[in-house]
């Protein structure tokens, strides 16, 4: 699998600074120990929802692969749940995080690990000043 990550990434002109999302899933991580062979600086985006039990031991683990891997890491987390449409929701909210995390680090590149059942976030997401696309499924 990170085979055909490296070579999905060298068909991209990528930046000194690469923000990865990272759940901590089993995709995820991989596509984190995939870029940490290449010479980007990575920055690993977070997002804590607190949805589940083990939302805060997920946000530990991404920590700690942050810290293994020289990444820089970055973490947000859902104040404000709304009553309905919380999928919807927690979509912006992510990609809300990601563009301010792009503005930060002066990058307009975001992986984000899917794999093939991922539809929703395939396409990539276009904001009026940033488009962030979407590098690989995994």
């Amino acid at each position: 699998m990170t085979e055909k990550i490296l070579q999905t990434i060298q068909q991209y002109n990528w930046p000194e600074t690469v923000i990865v999302a990272v759940s901590g899933g089993v995709d995820s991580v991989v596509l984190v120990h995939a870029l940490s062979k290449t010479k980007a600086n990575l920055v690993i985006a977070h997002v804590n929802y607190r949805l589940r039990e083990e939302s805060d031991d997920d946000a530990d683990f991404v920590r700690q692969l942050a810290t293994q891997t020289g990444a820089i890491f970055e973490e947000q987390v859902w104040q404000h749940i709304p009553d309905h449409a919380v999928e919807k929701a927690a979509r912006q909210f992510r990609y809300d995080f990601f563009e301010e995390l792009a503005q930060k680090y002066h990058t307009n590149t975001i992986a984000v690990a899917h794999h093939a059942d991922d539809q929703a976030e395939t396409v990539p997401v276009s904001y009026t000043h940033l488009t962030l696309p979407t590098i690989c499924s995994v």
